[in-house]
């Protein structure tokens, strides 16, 4: 849009006289310098009649970003389906983690916004990581354990621009489910840091027993260094495991296979 053809840029003084005189709905939107922006920032106009003839950026629409609440089961707010929240580009994650609280506020009267800010936090999932498969599979899992997804938990002093993310898109809205040093309470945990856990504590393990791997320290662990650790050893080392059962969890009508194994 240009200035002096699409719209004009007038003083507070004017604005105000004019809203007297002709009513309508005050709608705020931004007129910000380019030098004070990121670059990739939308369309510039050049504001004719000022000293400098300094650039600006005029944002019409602001920018709509969908939630849902997830786990359920705690004592917080949960939606039945994604909502939307208005924010303007150039807000930082943390004014849109505000924005969502002080609308949750007037149904959460057990808490206090600071309360709410600091017992939820906001995720960017991964394409093909959908809010409805998460919810369903954290639901059937009954153990303590985190629960990995594809996805990233969003820096608080990013940039709304900045967070690549579409209108179609949900963001995972985490509220803290159980209160443990692990983790902060949250449940969810990024799937690329579970497998580096996971990498981890089999190292440590495999440590413990006095088993390397044959090409280095650094490698990875193969099936066949894995089968030179002695039983006796690894039952030693995992404490309360569930030793010699085999078969496959109960999905309904695998029993029968279950027996054959």
């Amino acid at each position: 849009m240009k200035c002096d053809e699409d719209f004009i840029l007038v003083t507070d003084e004017a604005w105000d006289y004019l809203f007297k005189l002709y009513g309508g709905t005050d709608i705020p939107r931004y007129s910000i310098e380019v030098s004070n922006v990121e670059p990739e920032a939308s369309e510039t106009i050049e504001a004719s009649g000022t000293p400098g003839d300094k650039e600006y950026i005029v944002e019409v629409f602001y920018k709509k970003l969908q939630i849902y609440i997830l786990p359920r089961g705690t004592s917080h707010l949960v939606l039945r389906k994604p909502s939307g929240v208005f924010i303007t580009r150039k807000a930082k994650v943390s004014d849109y983690h505000r924005k969502v609280v002080d609308i949750l506020m007037p149904n959460q009267k057990s808490f206090t916004a600071e309360q709410l800010l600091g017992m939820s936090r906001l995720w960017r999932l991964e394409i093909g990581e959908d809010v409805y498969d998460i919810e369903r599979y954290q639901a059937d899992d009954n153990s303590d354990k985190l629960f990995p997804i594809m996805g990233r938990v969003l820096n608080e002093s990013e940039w709304i621009d900045n967070i690549d993310v579409a209108e179609d898109d949900v963001l995972l809205y985490e509220v803290q489910a159980r209160k443990t040093k692990e983790n902060d309470g949250y449940i969810f945990i990024p799937k690329q840091q579970a497998e580096k856990d996971k990498k981890k504590w089999v190292r440590e393990m495999m440590n413990q027993l006095g088993v390397k791997a044959k090409d280095g320290e650094d490698a990875e662990l193969s099936e066949e260094d894995l089968m030179r650790v002695p039983l006796d050893r690894i039952l030693s080392t995992v404490k309360n495991g569930n030793y010699g059962r085999t078969g496959l969890q109960n999905l309904g009508n695998t029993c029968f296979m279950n027996s054959v194994l």
